[in-house]
């Protein structure tokens, strides 16, 4: 299976998945949001330019994993045990602050994005986010 790009995908994502001795799945960053972060609320207006500057930087650093599509169903995702969130079937009233310290501080096999995106961008693809949900909810999916 090596031999095959999807092969070499599987490969790495099971690699990935042991960084730092830590399973796939050993922990759930959703319940250790800080009550200071989730309530911090998201200092960029929703506008096209924002949602477009978000979709850029998921497509960079996010659409390996959670896939254009946003339902977090492509070939390394499929390597992890614990599948990467489908961000079409909404977000269960998470805040955009709680999103926000998701991104940055990752957990699980999604590393965290505190030195790598900025804060604005961070917060731009949060933005992005909220299109796909809100588009799976117009073509009635179930946010």
């Amino acid at each position: 299976m090596p031999g095959t790009r999807s092969g070499w995908l599987i490969v790495a994502g099971a690699l990935l998945s042991h960084v730092g001795g830590m399973p796939v799945g050993a922990h759930d960053i959703s319940s250790k949001v800080p009550t200071e972060a989730a309530k911090r609320a998201n200092p960029l207006a929703r506008s096209e330019t924002v949602i477009a500057a978000g979709q850029d930087v998921y497509r960079r650093a996010c659409q390996s994993c959670h896939a254009a599509s946003g339902k977090g169903d492509t070939p390394a995702a499929s390597a992890f045990s614990h599948r990467p969130s489908d961000f079409t079937k909404g977000f269960k009233g998470q805040t955009d602050g709680e999103l926000f310290w998701k991104i940055t501080k990752g957990g699980g096999p999604m590393p965290g994005y505190e030195t790598t995106l900025t804060d604005e961008q961070r917060w731009q693809v949060i933005h992005y986010l909220r299109t796909l949900e809100l588009e799976s909810a117009a073509k009635g999916g179930q946010p």
